[in-house]
């Protein structure tokens, strides 16, 4: 629950860039584009998130800590790793950006677009 302990700042909205795009998906890259056309971060100013993050904190604290979720998906048998789900463990730095381009979905990962983080 690190995020949940950083103070975010609002910064401006910034489309995806369709260069990054094409070079991140590829072949997908278009379908991605097309996916974000209307990019749920545009429709509301990144500071009502900043406005209210105490209630984005109680909803962080329910979710189980990563070990907790990992014992879960060992014990259920469960894809837990990048490699797993047939990703390059060496695309870990990126992979909450990439991730978060993939479906136009408010998350907490799409979400680091409009935040800066202070400790």
């Amino acid at each position: 629950h690190a995020m949940a302990a950083k103070k975010p700042r609002a910064k401006p909205f910034v489309p995806l860039n369709p260069a990054w795009v094409r070079e991140k998906f590829g072949p997908l890259a278009d379908g991605i584009l097309k996916e974000n056309e209307h990019d749920v971060l545009a429709l509301f100013d990144s500071r009502n998130i900043v406005d209210c993050w105490a209630q984005l904190v109680d909803i962080i604290y329910t979710i189980p800590p990563a070990e907790e979720l990992t014992a879960l998906f060992e014990a259920i048998g469960a894809k837990r790793t990048l490699a797993d789900i047939g990703i390059d463990p060496a695309l870990k730095p990126e992979v909450l950006e990439i991730s978060a381009a993939i479906r136009n979905r408010l998350t907490f990962a799409r979400m680091r677009r409009v935040l800066d983080f202070e400790d």
